[in-house]
């Protein structure tokens, strides 16, 4: 009612129509329409889209410490030299 501006008479005339039009039970539009105004839930951990990019940095700098050709070792003790 709010979202289209409407009165009760008119919001339920939408759904019926809706309804009717593709097959749905009345019931479910307008469990449809409720759900379709909360919130979602709050997402714990990081967004798929982050974990993505993380993994692809990984990806990319591991291969640059393979190309230098150097361990695991060598590229702390070059990393915290830089720090000096």
């Amino acid at each position: 009612m709010e979202r289209d501006g409407v009165g009760e008479d008119g919001a339920y005339s939408d759904l019926r129509r809706f309804s009717i039009w593709n097959g749905t039970p009345l019931r479910q539009r307008a469990q449809d329409v409720v759900h379709s105004t909360q919130r979602p839930e709050p997402h714990l951990g990081a967004p798929p889209w982050e974990a993505t990019m993380a993994e692809q940095t990984t990806d990319v700098l591991d291969r640059y410490r393979q190309d230098a050709e150097l361990s695991h070792g060598e590229l702390w003790l070059r990393y915290f030299e830089l720090g000096a």
